[in-house]
């Protein structure tokens, strides 16, 4: 009966995944062929892959976070991991835009290495942090639910498989 608990949830699960990746978005710039595979915008979080003619690819992750006051020339950007482990992005270069007279947008994509995937589908994201603002001034801390989505998405992303032509 446990083992049929487990297969049930397994199954459930994957039929989820499968779900967001119906959300992955798929481009192409027809000047340089490059393809853009990228899931929505989530929690502050957007994960996107690009495939260039000649096969290579790259991974990145868009952050973004609205706070209320503003320093310039900040760096540095911090992914709190499931696991309470961290991956520290010291020298990432943080955009800040002046969204209204009382908002400011912190912004930054980070250029992932295969290490960073590999470590980012064992163990979700929970929280970030750019130079010291936490996502919206206070810790995200991801419910699990949530945090399982994000996860989704980035192996959507990395799996990126061009739909065939009908």
């Amino acid at each position: 009966m446990k083992l049929f608990f487990s297969i049930l949830i397994f199954s459930i699960a994957n039929l989820k995944a499968q779900s967001d990746c119906k959300d992955l978005i798929i481009t192409t710039d027809n000047r340089t062929g490059e393809i853009k595979f990228e899931c929505p915008l989530a929690f502050d979080m957007q994960f996107y892959k690009i495939l260039t003619k000649d096969g290579d690819s790259s991974f990145h992750l868009f952050l973004q976070t609205m706070v209320s006051y503003t320093n310039t020339n900040e760096k540095g950007c911090t992914l709190y991991l499931s696991d309470s482990s961290k991956i520290e992005f010291p020298e990432q270069v943080i955009t800040v835009t002046n969204k209204s007279s009382l908002l400011y947008k912190y912004s930054t994509t980070i250029t992932l290495s295969n290490n960073d995937i590999e470590r980012l589908l064992k163990h979700s994201i929970v929280d970030f942090k750019m130079h010291i603002h936490s996502s919206t001034e206070k810790p995200l801390l991801l419910k699990k639910k949530n945090a399982t989505q994000l996860m989704n998405y980035l192996r959507c992303v990395v799996k990126g498989v061009i739909p065939k032509k009908k």
